[in-house]
């Protein structure tokens, strides 16, 4: 089961999630099956996050291949 901080020191089960509407411009209402809950994430961002809709930038190619390099070298720790 995975589960999304909505504001600070809440999270929602992901699986819960019914329904999303835009409160405001920088908040959201989640709505559970029998709750809403007012989250801090622009109605989008959630939406992105939810559907793991990332966007593939310079910096996250980088870090492709970054892990690819590291994944196929040997590493000493001493």
């Amino acid at each position: 089961m995975k589960f999304i901080e909505i504001r600070d020191g809440f999270s929602v089960s992901i699986d819960a999630i019914e329904a999303i509407n835009r409160d405001t411009d920088l908040t959201s209402v989640i709505h559970t099956r029998f709750n809403e809950h007012k989250a801090n994430f622009p109605y989008l961002t959630l939406l992105r996050i939810l559907e793991g809709e990332e966007e593939e930038g310079p910096k996250q190619e980088v870090m492709h291949k970054l892990e690819a390099v590291l994944d196929r070298s040997q590493h000493f720790a001493g």
